[in-house]
């Protein structure tokens, strides 16, 4: 329904321990709001963020939206345009 109407959805907090919600993988949880359809997750740890975002059936949506603009996946795929 937000998508509907343009709007971005994120949801929170998103830590790096077991969550009580019947994850006790953090990509794995991560992984399965970014599969749900989220554009964007609040966490302290990025680094697993990110690496849940790319793990997504969705990352290319997300990637598109320019979400998490500086993840090593982004970073290697602009590289290889650049000839670094």
């Amino acid at each position: 329904m937000a998508h509907d109407k343009g709007l971005l959805v994120h949801t929170w907090t998103f830590r790096n321990d077991a969550s009580g919600y019947g994850f006790s993988d953090p990509k794995a949880e991560m992984t399965y709001f970014y599969n749900l359809g989220v554009d964007g997750l609040f966490t302290d740890y990025a680094d697993t963020c990110v690496e849940a975002r790319d793990a997504s059936v969705n990352a290319s949506n997300v990637i598109a939206n320019n979400q998490c603009k500086n993840s090593k996946k982004e970073r290697e795929h602009k590289a290889s345009f650049n000839g670094k």
